[in-house]
Order: C-alpha cells, then sequence, then structure tokens
C-alpha cells in the first residue's frame, strides 16, 4: 500500500489525482482530524503526533508514506528519515520546489500559499537558498488560515468561497505576482476557483508530487515490487467517521465509508 497523511482533509484531493494516474495500487489515507489543525500546534506536539501516525501506517503494511502535511514535513520528516531509513517517507515539498527551478524563467514574482507554522519553520527560505538553481526570485510567503477553514469545513456554498478567494488574488494582482505556489493540502481544492482569478502560473506541488512518484519507484524497486494492486482505498481518521464522510460527500461524491482509528 501507498500511504498518505495529513493532518486534515485536504489530501483527498490529490488522492484522487494519485487513484487516476496509477489506479492498480492500493492506498490508504489517514486525516488526523483529532488533532486539526497542525498550524495552531506546537512544533514538539506535531512531531509528536506525526511521527505516532507514520508509525501506525506503517504497521499497517503501508510500504512508503507520502506527508501530505507541510507542517508536519517542516518539524518532522526530517529526523523521522534519519532515524528510520528503512521506512521511506516522503514529502510534497520537494516537488513543488523542483517545479519552480522548472519555470523560474518566467516567474521572478512568487506568491506561496502556507500554514502559520510552515511559514514561521522558515523552511522554504531554506529551500530557496540551497537550490542553487534558483535564481533572482522575489518570494512573497503568506499565511492563509481562512482558505484553509473554508476547505476543511466542505464548503458548498460558490458565493462564500468565491468572496473569500477573492480578497487573496486581489492581494496577487496587487503584487504584481506571476506565479502562485499552492503550499497547502488544502488549497488544490480550491484550484478551479482560483484559475477564473488568477491568469498567472499556479504551482500545485501535490500534482507534482503524482508526477515524481512513478520515477521514484522505478528508482526503488525494492518498495515497488511490494506494493499491492488491488485498485483498493481505506479512509481513516482520527475523529469523527461519520463526519467525515457528511461534509466530504458533496465534493468527492466516490467516498463510501471511513473508518475511525483506534490504538
Amino acid at each position: 500500500m501507498i500511504g498518505i497523511f495529513d493532518s486534515g482533509f485536504g489530501w483527498l484531493q490529490t488522492l484522487q489525482y494519485f487513484q487516476e494516474a496509477y489506479p492498480h495500487y492500493d492506498y490508504l489515507f489517514l486525516a488526523d482530524q483529532k488533532n486539526y489543525p497542525f498550524g495552531t500546534k506546537t512544533p514538539k506536539q506535531v512531531k509528536e503526533y506525526t511521527f505516532q501516525w507514520l508509525q501506525w501506517l506503517f504497521d499497517q503494511w503501508a510500504q512508503i508514506v507520502i506527508v501530505a502535511c507541510n507542517t508536519a514535513a517542516a518539524y518532522a520528516i526530517r529526523e523521522r528519515q534519519t532515524i528510520y531509513p528503512d521506512k521511506k517517507t516522503l514529502s510534497i515539498t520537494i516537488p513543488g520546489m523542483e517545479k519552480i527551478t522548472e519555470i523560474q524563467k518566467t516567474c521572478k514574482n512568487i506568491a506561496v500559499r502556507a500554514t502559520q507554522w510552515t511559514m514561521q519553520s522558515g523552511m522554504y527560505t531554506k529551500l530557496f537558498e540551497k537550490v542553487d538553481k534558483i535564481k533572482n526570485i522575489n518570494m512573497q510567503v503568506t499565511v492563509t488560515t481562512e482558505l484553509v477553514d473554508l476547505v476543511e469545513r466542505g464548503e458548498t456554498d460558490i458565493t462564500k468561497k468565491q468572496k473569500i478567494i477573492e480578497k487573496y488574488t486581489k492581494l496577487l494582482e496587487q503584487d504584481k505576482i506571476d506565479c502562485l505556489v499552492l503550499w497547502c493540502t488544502h488549497f488544490p481544492v480550491l484550484l478551479p476557483e482560483i484559475m477564473t482569478q488568477f491568469d498567472g502560473t499556479i504551482i500545485n506541488p501535490w500534482y507534482e508530487a503524482v508526477i515524481k512518484i512513478q520515477p521514484y519507484l522505478e528508482r526503488h524497486p525494492e518498495i515497488r515490487e511490494k506494493l499491492t494492486t488491488n485498485g483498493i482505498t481505506k479512509l481513516y481518521t482520527t475523529g469523527d467517521p461519520d463526519n467525515f464522510i457528511a461534509i466530504w460527500k458533496n465534493i468527492f461524491p466516490n467516498l463510501e465509508e471511513a473508518h475511525k482509528v483506534i490504538i
């Protein structure tokens, strides 16, 4: 199985990307609804939650786990990879950064939309400094809590969604932004609405992760050969599974059932 971990429900959109691209694989998705949002927790708490649930996913026979939550990636993934090198965990941050190196000739003013703790971690600034290929780019990192909340509650009112999104897209126009990086798992759910209000380049790191996973597995046949291929997806939450389905059924009608994690 390919494991997917997020602090909330935002990664369901990207789960669909994976299912469409690689329908033969089995997926195990875990949303830590009980502790959402990670952006309001301390770095120590984020690390504890992330370590706990990554271990749970591996215990459920995940052969590789993708950490979808940037806050979790910022405060836990490096240490986790160092302590457990045999348990492969990947972050979507790197595919997004690699995409920026590809399009930097046409994008000089970049806006990054992220959560508070991810921004305060300085993760993006550090990554930009390490990637020598990225030159002469102005980066603006902004906390967009309203957009996260909009997705997490499964808002279906188009007028409300457009009004909130418009507030942020106007800032992009005001600051002459030519490239928008959606560095929060929730934002791809809002991609259709964002595209109607912003005509610049949009980088969706989760879509980039889908593109990159196949060559990664080709480089690591020891992982690929262990992945089960029954086309099965299992959804788990640390919160209320009925609430999970009730909120997201409106957006993802193919959702059938979610299970509660019990430890």
